[in-house]
């Protein structure tokens, strides 16, 4: 058989038969770069995860997408045809590559993967190894991620690898100099891995970045969307104390003012507001945040 003659040609039919950005956690977290699949029918189902797939995927729409049974390694496998992909791609977990003579297929899996819970430095090794990525790629993905609201431990394997990254940059550039730019970039990647780490309930982590970055106010004007954010996800998180510590800040207080009287709206339901009509679009936000808690 012939194989796609590249990326651009199954790796656009996939986004095209997905409904949302989860085939690109998909694509980016299981795919190597240079994967180039057969030509046609690409998709396989394990026989044997039938039942649990049936689970979420309706009878009908499987019987109209199966296209054959091939038997790769003594494992049998459902072809699906390329047409009937969207459902499968929202509901897969994970991707795995079955190589049959030369031809590649990809095989969907519908359980999340189950990462090794030893000591944390393995855990962060693993996780390290695991994602190929450019450093630049990894902080698109953690942010894309967070963005979405949606898993939240892929975030997290992202930011494991992309602060160990941006610290040897910032290094680099205390050393050489550079322009503003890219101190602003640096800062903006220590924001997103901060965000990941709270949003993961990772607070000393969050906090030695935060050194990095969020309370010089030369940045606050270029960031200020950000931290924003950064600011409302600590208030989902309920992280009273870290806040006041950063509030007690006279000018992070002053230049993040309305984010302070949101935060003492929180924790005082007596307190009074002089920002009414900006804090309570932050207060829904936090209040309908539950892909955050």
């Amino acid at each position: 058989m012939s194989k796609y003659k590249g990326p651009d040609e199954w790796y656009g039919w996939l986004v095209e038969q997905s409904r949302t950005d989860h085939i690109y956690d998909l694509i980016h977290n299981y795919l190597p770069h240079n994967f180039s699949p057969v030509d046609g029918d690409f998709i396989l189902l394990a026989f044997e995860d039938l039942p649990q797939i049936l689970q979420v995927i309706s009878g009908p729409y499987y019987n109209a997408s199966r296209k054959q049974v091939l038997i790769i390694e003594g494992v049998k496998y459902v072809v699906i045809g390329n047409d009937y992909l969207t459902e499968y791609l929202e509901a897969a977990k994970q991707m795995k590559i079955v190589d049959d003579q030369g031809n590649s297929y990809i095989q969907l899996l519908f359980t999340m993967p189950m990462y090794e819970q030893e000591a944390e430095d393995e855990e962060n090794e693993y996780q390290a190894n695991k994602i190929q990525a450019h450093p630049d790629d990894v902080l698109k993905l953690c942010w894309d991620l967070i963005v979405a609201g949606k898993n939240k431990e892929h975030a997290l394997a992202y930011a494991l690898v992309g602060e160990g990254f941006l610290i040897d940059r910032q290094q680099d550039l205390a050393q050489s100099g550079g322009a503003i730019g890219e101190v602003i970039r640096i800062s903006i990647g220590f924001h997103i891995i901060s965000t990941a780490y709270a949003w993961n309930d990772r607070f000393t982590e969050a906090v030695k970045c935060d050194e990095r970055y969020l309370l010089k106010p030369y940045l606050w004007s270029h960031m200020e969307k950000a931290i924003m954010g950064y600011l409302e996800m600590l208030m989902i998180k309920k992280q009273s104390h870290y806040l006041e510590y950063l509030f007690s800040h006279q000018e992070f207080k002053k230049h993040f003012f309305v984010h302070y009287e949101t935060h003492m709206s929180i924790i005082n339901p007596n307190f009074e507001w002089t920002k009414m009509r900006e804090i309570v679009p932050i207060l829904n936000r936090i209040n309908n945040s539950n892909n955050y808690r």
